[in-house]
């Protein structure tokens, strides 16, 4: 082994550290592209629209929440999920009745508590049980038991003393050999040194 190749080994990181980057993956998908995505399936309309497909037939179930108006239509086949701003008229009740589906929006409070453990705990332990059980398989498939994926364990072998009877100072360069065995021996026991 070569001096410089111990100084170039870069030290394996955690496993916790991937845990890590896969949450941080999972929350940005969580709070950005899944609300993103959900919003462009909604097409945004004016009131003026709404109120012509209204009354052109074209809309086949109306839901007001406090803000705004959901409403369907059918546009080249396939059903789309409209939603426009709601303005209070005191004939919007009239408008609809007897044209369209319709109804208001029931809000329905969560527990603060139930959505915390949905938001946060259950991913956080979702990818720690698959975690868990990929370095189980990864353990297995290496051929270890639980110490298995134990990293930066002793390569160390142990040697016999030789019975050919060749000494250290039989081998032809014993100087630079020794040299380097004194380097290898001073950054074992100093490796601050050669950072």
């Amino acid at each position: 082994m070569d001096l410089n190749d111990l100084k170039d080994r870069k030290p394996r990181r955690p496993l916790i550290f991937y845990y890590l980057i896969v949450l941080g993956v999972l929350l940005l998908l969580n709070f950005f592209v899944v609300p993103f995505m959900n919003q462009r399936s909604i097409q945004e309309t004016t009131y003026d629209q709404f109120l012509d497909a209204v009354n052109a037939g074209e809309v086949d179930q109306v839901q007001l929440d406090s803000n705004v108006i959901y409403y369907t239509v059918e546009q080249n086949g396939r059903e789309q999920i409209c939603k426009t701003g709601r303005i209070y008229d005191m004939q919007e009740v009239q408008r609809l009745y007897g044209k369209v589906s319709f109804g208001q929006v029931i809000p329905t409070e969560t527990s603060p508590i139930v959505s915390f453990l949905i938001s946060w705990i259950l991913p956080i332990v979702l990818i720690i049980v698959i975690g868990q059980f990929i370095s189980r398989k990864m353990a297995k498939s290496m051929g270890g038991g639980p110490g298995a994926m134990m990293f930066g364990k002793s390569n160390a072998k142990v040697y016999v003393k030789s019975s050919t009877g060749i000494k250290f100072s039989d081998v032809a360069g014993e100087d630079e050999a020794k040299e380097l065995l004194t380097e290898i021996v001073d950054y074992l026991h100093n490796p601050h040194k050669y950072q």
